[in-house]
């Protein structure tokens, strides 16, 4: 990969507002080249938050995924449309970053797994609440004893 990481964005919802739009405009080796999303309003937002060019934005993310200089894909698009995309990133020779959660079957999510390790690739899948210090005291409580058996789990964040 290059010094400075190329990225596609594929999917600009509401999550890359206060997720990823901070990381991709603050990090200094990463630029982001290409935006996608089927929402002719949602590509003008993203143009505007990330200063691209007519050119760099899309409505089919295949056209991010034909892109030579794009290093990496990071995928924001609702849990339901992600697998394809997250396949055919990898098939394309893209490494991805992809907001949670992975799937919603474990089947699914070894098989995205496996598509990243078969092609080489790195898959990271956004866990951003993991090491809250909240869940790291349930944790810390569970593994201790110090509450007992954990029999059912409601959270709410």
């Amino acid at each position: 990969m290059a010094e400075t990481m190329r990225v596609g964005l594929i999917g600009c919802g509401n999550v890359v507002s206060y997720g990823h739009r901070p990381a991709l405009t603050t990090l200094p080796d990463v630029e982001l080249v290409a935006l996608a999303d089927i929402t002719p309003e949602r590509r003008k937002i993203g143009q505007e938050w990330f200063g691209l060019s007519d050119e760099n934005l899309y409505e089919d993310y295949k056209d991010i995924l034909a892109r030579d200089d794009v290093d990496v894909v990071v995928v924001t698009v609702p849990q339901q449309f992600r697998r394809q995309i997250v396949l055919d990133a990898f098939a394309a020779g893209k490494h991805v970053l992809s907001e949670k959660p992975i799937s919603d079957t474990p089947a699914v999510a070894a098989e995205l797994c496996k598509a990243a390790e078969d092609a080489g690739l790195t898959f990271g899948v956004v866990h951003n609440y993991h090491f809250f210090p909240e869940y790291r005291l349930m944790k810390k409580l569970l593994d201790s004893g110090e509450i007992g058996d954990l029999r059912v789990l409601t959270m709410n964040y």
